[in-house]
């Protein structure tokens, strides 16, 4: 380093200084310098962590791979002359650094090195630097909490209303924990407000679920233990409704998973493989479709849009099956009711008050279903239909593939009655056992 205290560019012919802790006065106190040969190639050492004199105090640090297995040789300390700044990346390994290696990356930082290669040389990202340096001049420590350091990921753990409040809320109310994330939060807030759930993440309300055992298969089952009596109560009040007058609508994706076959054939003992396309590639459609069980497909509307269908969509969904469907006559017997007369429909985020609103004012008779009830919604059988014919068009013409509003709507073509009326009878059938 020249007295001046600038960083100088090394050749390949000098003598490269070892990277080594410094006291307060530039002195280095580590271990000796490392020489580099005439045509640039590096002498490596394991990086070791060290302590104040210098000496290490752990094994070296080697790459290593997801599962934590060692897979490459010691982490080379020194950087070729030539060589230009690395780009930021990720972190190579999964622990966190300790203290001696985040101290020795900010000495590295004073001695002049720059940040990207000081990056490199840890193995870290200048991000994480970035977050050393501005903890150290805050706090006084590299650690954004000095009495938490490394425990920050069990912070949640050791919360006790949070635990208590996530352990009851999942045996009293599971079916939170299958809504939408704001809608999980809002109700742990609501039920127990000692937790401050401004600074409670969903991530967060899961790793607690996962310490206490709780699975999404065990929290569905709690919940269809619970919805069973509201099941049976749906059954009774459905099996007073011919199945002629049900017009079952629901909405489904289609994206580049849907359009590819999943299986394929080959000779025995070769791998099949798909030389196509990329699926990623193929738009993501949303389609609202209406089945009856003596009509067919009443009314389907298939919309490109990112997410999803909004509740605007769904009311314009409303509008346009309106003038498809036959109207209920209140206080007229069901035996005499007309065909396609009554709306049933599921708890998707979609179908909010607004269009039960529109469908109160325009004398549409609806029903909505249990929450999360597929089993007993017709529609759902149809959309697996729809998606083989899907697959078969594609594969017919792959001219589809840059056409997915023709594509769907010519599968809702190949549709045919039997399939429909086949789904309404199957769900006759899990009405009956409801009823048993």
């Amino acid at each position: 380093m020249p007295t001046d205290g600038r960083p100088r560019r090394r050749r390949a012919t000098e003598t490269a200084t070892a990277l080594r802790p410094v006291d307060g006065a530039g002195t280095a106190t580590g271990p000796a310098p490392l020489p580099v040969d005439g045509a640039g190639t590096e002498t490596a050492i394991a990086l070791r962590p060290v302590d104040g004199a210098g000496a290490e105090t752990a094994p070296a640090l080697l790459p290593v791979d997801g599962a934590g297995t060692e897979t490459g040789t010691a982490i080379s300390l020194l950087l070729k002359a030539t060589a230009p700044p690395r780009p930021r990346r990720a972190c190579p390994t999964t622990a966190m650094f300790s203290e001696q290696q985040r101290l020795h990356a900010l000495h590295l930082c004073e001695e002049g090195y720059s940040v990207d290669e000081v990056a490199v040389i840890i193995g870290c990202s200048t991000h994480s630097i970035d977050r050393w340096r501005r903890a150290l001049a805050a706090t006084g420590s590299v650690w954004q909490d000095p009495e938490m350091k490394n425990s920050h990921a069990d912070a949640a753990l050791r919360n006790d209303n949070l635990v208590r409040a996530v352990k009851l809320l999942v045996e009293s109310e599971p079916v939170a924990f299958l809504r939408d994330h704001v809608d999980l939060l809002v109700t742990l807030s609501t039920y127990y407000p000692e937790v401050d759930h401004r600074y409670v993440s969903s991530a967060t309300v899961y790793r607690v679920l996962r310490h206490l055992g709780y699975t999404r298969k065990r929290v569905e089952r709690l919940f269809l233990e619970r919805s069973d009596q509201e099941q049976r109560e749906f059954a009774v009040m459905i099996n007073q409704i011919p199945l002629r007058c049900l017009v079952s609508v629901d909405e489904t994706h289609t994206d580049g998973g849907d359009v590819y076959r999943k299986f394929g054939r080959t000779l025995r003992g070769d791998r099949c493989e798909l030389l196509d396309h990329d699926p990623r590639t193929v738009p993501r459609t949303s389609t609202v479709m209406a089945v009856s069980m003596t009509q067919g497909v009443v009314w389907s509307q298939t919309v490109v849009l990112g997410p999803a269908q909004t509740s605007d969509d769904w009311r314009l969904f409303l509008q346009c099956l309106d003038t498809r469907m036959n109207k209920y006559v209140p206080g007229l017997p069901w035996a005499l009711q007309p065909d396609a007369c009554v709306v049933l429909y599921d708890n998707a985020g979609i179908h909010d008050e607004a269009g039960d609103a529109f469908m109160q004012e325009n004398g549409i008779h609806h029903v909505r279903l249990p929450p999360y009830s597929p089993n007993l919604m017709p529609v759902e059988g149809v959309f697996a239909e729809l998606k083989k014919h899907v697959q078969d068009l594609f594969y017919a013409n792959a001219q589809y593939l840059e056409k997915p509003m023709q594509l769907l709507a010519a599968a809702v073509g190949r549709l045919t009655l039997r399939q429909i009326s086949g789904q309404f009878q199957r769900m006759a059938e899990m009405v009956a056992e409801l009823l048993l």
